[in-house]
């Protein structure tokens, strides 16, 4: 008992030299020395007090992260101390957070409600005028929360944390609390959780938004007026304004995000002007004050000219191309399974994917620093990598490519050779093809990969028929039917035929023509017009390597 005393006895002193509760756990290191240095009761309550703000959770697994892999392992003799230390902590701010952690941990513990208690010394921080304002403010978050779970909305709790923090905006508003901004926007929101209505609240209103009329700001106040007349544009339209003037004003990712923000708001709530702020992004030029990053060095011309010399060889056409594709497979074709080890920052970064006129083809979340068993997004640092090493790849084969028909220079008769063994090729197909790839040799990119694409997909389809593998899609009310998207066919072939296209095969196609995440989606980019610019040769090569894995595929030893 007497460790508890001094345990509680060090909180309250440390917790009078720090402003804020999250600074706690550290002064206690300060006082207390090193984790392993800590006591048992120590480092229980460490644990209790080093954990993030959080609502209100019923099951352990919905806790917050940091109080999950902290209190889920107490046993009842841990639990005892932190209800004994609840009792002993005179401090408010400590108190509040010891009680809020007893109060979200019940369920595992089954200790008396703690919510009367929790609510009480919330009460006494956010009353504290000399308390930091966000220390109140944090108070008034956890109190409207604890309002709400207690069925007390209408109750003397709630018009007390109206009061409260009206008196708290009032200080904020006028200058005399001080502190960040953005504390006003966090108030504001607590506030529209308790607010009654009332002549006096929309004066409020109206003061804040003549103080603070940054765009985010206004769409707090915006929120907050729509609980006194739901469904009135008015409350929305000064914020979209402020962030379109902003956007106009601003130049490039800064002034597209201004915009998407505006467009968000404009979606939210089904304002009329959603069809004006997307006209409007496509417009903005995103990457406009810009700098490029170059990375230096160059490739030793020998390496360059021994790999091509190999890969050409002195053989037969046939030969070489094989050479070719193996070449290339590990990069260009997306060989292997994504590798799961972390190796950047950069994989829990949110990732958005830009397409034709500012288009968001895909977001992709943050991956969770705090799972060690997540998988990291398809958007992660390896994908990256693994693009970037791609296309330099196909800069090198490109090249190797056009010696190859310098150095055999086939002819029709030749190409036919070639392309005739193949099972699903007709002649009308096979003329196709060689009309090409005789384009390739003359380096017309652009008819090149227009001709052949198309064949390479009818060439996939037939295969697909032939194994049996369903291609028809049935109408679903307004939308029509017909056959599977390419994408959708390679999929389908990878489950239900792996001996006729193998899932090896299936993946390297979808890299090199369908995949718009981690591949080149050449096929969706030159057939559907999406690239605003003259097809590149690496581009047409990676065409004729997808042709090439086709014709060519031999399964991996």
């Amino acid at each position: 008992m007497e460790d508890l005393k001094q345990a509680a006895a060090d909180i309250d002193e440390v917790c009078g030299q720090v402003e804020l509760r999250h600074d706690i756990p550290s002064a206690l290191f300060r006082k207390w020395g090193r984790w392993d240095e800590l006591s048992a009761s120590q480092r229980t309550m460490v644990a209790v007090l080093d954990h993030a703000p959080a609502g209100s959770f019923d099951k352990p697994e919905m806790l917050p992260r940091e109080l999950r892999a902290s209190v889920t392992d107490f046993d009842a003799d841990e639990w005892s101390d932190v209800v004994t230390v609840a009792t002993l902590v005179s401090n408010p701010m400590a108190k509040s957070w010891i009680e809020d952690t007893l109060w979200l941990t019940e369920h595992i513990h089954g200790s008396k409600p703690h919510g009367p208690a929790s609510l009480d010394a919330h009460f006494e921080v956010l009353s504290d005028s000399d308390a930091h304002v966000m220390e109140r403010i944090r108070g008034a978050e956890r109190v409207a929360e604890l309002v709400r779970r207690m069925g007390q909305r209408n109750g003397e709790a709630a018009q007390q944390t109206e009061q409260l923090m009206r008196d708290i905006m009032e200080g904020i508003t006028h200058g005399g609390l001080g502190g960040p901004d953005d504390s006003l926007c966090a108030a504001t929101r607590i506030w529209a959780d308790v607010v009654v209505p009332s002549p006096e609240a929309v004066r409020l209103l109206d003061e804040v938004e003549n103080r603070f009329a940054g765009p985010h700001d206004l769409e707090v106040l915006a929120d907050v007026r729509n609980k006194f007349c739901p469904d009135a544009w008015d409350n929305y339209d000064k914020a979209i304004q402020a962030f379109m003037d902003e956007s106009e004003s601003s130049i490039g990712m800064r002034s597209y995000a201004a915009a998407k923000n505006a467009l968000g708001i404009a979606t939210r709530v089904g304002h009329p002007r959603q069809a004006a702020i997307k006209a409007a992004i496509q417009h903005i030029d995103v990457w406009e004050g810009t700098v490029p990053t170059r990375i230096g060095g160059t490739v030793p011309a020998e390496a360059v000219h021994q790999w091509i010399a190999e890969t050409v060889g002195s053989d037969d056409l046939q030969s070489s191309l094989r050479r070719l594709v193996t070449n290339g497979r590990s990069a260009v074709n997306g060989d292997g399974e994504p590798d799961t080890e972390r190796q950047s920052f950069l994989d829990y970064l949110p990732v958005r994917t830009f397409g034709l006129y500012n288009s968001t083809l895909r977001n992709t979340d943050a991956q969770d620093c705090g799972d060690p068993n997540a998988e990291p997004p398809r958007h992660s640092s390896n994908a990256v990598s693994r693009n970037i090493n791609a296309s330099l790849t196909a800069n090198f084969l490109a090249p190797s490519l056009k010696q190859i028909f310098t150095h055999y220079d086939p002819d029709t008769d030749e190409l036919r050779r070639l392309l005739d063994p193949h099972p699903h090729i007709d002649e009308t197909n096979i003329e196709a093809l060689i009309d090409g790839l005789v384009l390739y040799t003359e380096q017309r990119w652009e008819s090149f990969a227009c001709t052949l694409l198309p064949r390479i997909e009818q060439l996939v389809r037939r295969t697909a028929v032939e194994a049996n593998v369903p291609i028809i899609k049935e109408p679903k009310g307004d939308e029509r039917g017909g056959v599977s998207t390419f994408g959708g066919l390679l999929r389908n072939l990878r489950k239900a035929s792996p001996d006729t296209f193998p899932e090896e095969l299936a993946r390297r196609i979808d890299f090199l023509l369908t995949d718009d995440i981690q591949g080149f989606n050449l096929r969706n980019e030159i057939l559907h017009g999406l690239a605003e610019r003259p097809i590149q040769q690496w581009e047409a090569t990676v065409v004729v390597l997808a042709l090439l894995e086709i014709l060519l595929f031999q399964p991996e030893t």
